[in-house]
């Protein structure tokens, strides 16, 4: 189910923007293979996450939870946001040390590894 609770505009543009999601899924193709890059960029990421020393939750979706030993949650979300990347950050005390990281295309997620790279890196020289 998709929440669309949000979305402010006239009767007509309410119509329109409802109707996206039920298009999209008709179109199987599309869905499929939206799908496969999602998941063939999520395990991209997570191997070069891993391999940066990141610690990840399992995931099945569009997104990973990630986190690393050597630099807090809130501390790599502010890095990243720098630099104009954004990820989500949770104040919640079980996931704190977590950043949640959507997928995106793999040159997104190439680029999300590079500054995560640079960012880890610095900390190992201090």
């Amino acid at each position: 189910m998709v929440n669309l609770d949000y979305f402010y505009g006239s009767e007509g543009e309410q119509y329109r923007f409802y109707q996206i999601p039920a298009i999209l899924l008709e179109d199987e193709e599309y869905t499929a293979s939206n799908c496969r890059a999602i998941q063939m960029n999520r395990d991209y990421i997570s191997a070069e996450l891993r391999g940066l020393g990141f610690i990840l939750t399992d995931s099945k979706t569009n997104f990973v939870f990630a986190k690393h030993p050597k630099i807090s949650g809130k501390e790599l979300y502010l890095a990243l946001r720098q630099r104009g990347i954004l990820v989500r950050h949770f104040e919640t005390e079980r996931i704190a040390e977590y950043n949640r990281i959507t997928i995106g295309t793999f040159e997104e997620m190439r680029i999300l590894r590079d500054a995560l790279a640079d960012i880890i890196g610095g900390r190992e020289e201090l």
